[in-house]
């Protein structure tokens, strides 16, 4: 089985209509924190990049009264969150690969310099399987199977972080902590998806094909993020364990983010299943 096979029974059904718009709008339905969505125009990042990245990091440094470094990082946290974990819930549930590139990506900023919205063209080309209602559209990319897709997803990332890790690095953000922050993004679609609670084998059978996607699509962090199971009687949910850290608890009045690997991996994991539900949920 693949893993869009393994994790079909935890999607809440299907959208009405087939086009990326309704798919990621579906997607924000279910899960409110996947916020990608698709717009017919914009600022592009490759164009606001250049001149408005670093005003953004710093208007976000002053709103959150923190030092450089560590707003930078935050804002990384917050941005690799609308576009990462998008991508990837696209590519589990509807086995869509978006064929991007940082001029297909369009970025719109509040007031505080946060991210506020991050979408993509609604005309973008996006990979798909022969059996993909929209296949013989022209925005449509054909591929074999899903391995080929994850092959596409893969490169497609490692365009986007060739692009973007410059200039993070610029705003004292490391190689490791930059492609750890977007490996956590890309998994947090597992967390995000089983928070209500799922039947404890089910999700054990899907563990390591999950934690394997996870590592296949982006090996740069495979030693960074690991999906963790976390169980209580015959209920279980998922979190991702990172290997980095986003330096949350340098704000006034926070604590360790729950998967930060400031925290030992036994007391991470006794906390984690103190927030198995009692109920099951229902796919």
């Amino acid at each position: 089985m693949t893993v869009s096979q393994y994790m079909a029974d935890l999607w809440p059904g299907q959208p009405v209509q087939n086009t990326l718009a309704a798919q990621f709008d579906w997607l924000h339905q279910c899960l409110p924190f996947l916020r990608l969505q698709t717009a017919g125009g914009g600022a592009s990042l490759s164009q606001w990049i250049p001149s408005k990245l670093d005003p953004a990091i710093e208007s976000f440094c002053n709103a959150k009264d923190v030092r450089h470094s560590v707003g930078a990082s935050l804002w990384l946290k917050s941005f690799n969150a609308h576009l990462f974990t998008g991508l990837a819930a696209l590519r589990l549930k509807f086995n869509r690969v978006p064929a991007l590139t940082e001029d297909a990506i369009i970025v719109d900023i509040n007031a505080e310099g946060k991210v506020k919205q991050l979408s993509i063209l609604d005309s973008q080309p996006f990979y798909c399987l022969a059996d993909d209602s929209m296949a013989e559209e022209p925005q449509a990319l054909v591929v074999a199977n899903e391995a080929e897709l994850d092959r596409c997803l893969a490169e497609i990332l490692t365009g986007l972080l060739s692009y973007l890790e410059p200039e993070f690095k610029r705003n004292n953000i490391g190689r490791q902590l930059f492609v750890g922050s977007v490996g956590y993004a890309l998994g947090t679609v597992f967390a995000k998806l089983t928070e209500k609670g799922y039947d404890r084998d089910q999700l054990a059978r899907l563990l390591p094909v999950a934690d394997n996607w996870l590592k296949t699509v982006l090996p740069a962090a495979a030693t960074l993020n690991t999906v963790t199971q976390a169980t209580q009687c015959n209920r279980a949910i998922y979190y991702v364990r990172r290997e980095t850290c986003c330096l949350k608890y340098k704000l006034a009045g926070k604590k360790n983010c729950g998967t930060c690997q400031l925290t030992d991996a036994a007391e991470q994991l006794a906390s984690y299943q103190t927030k198995v539900p009692t109920e099951l949920a229902q796919g």
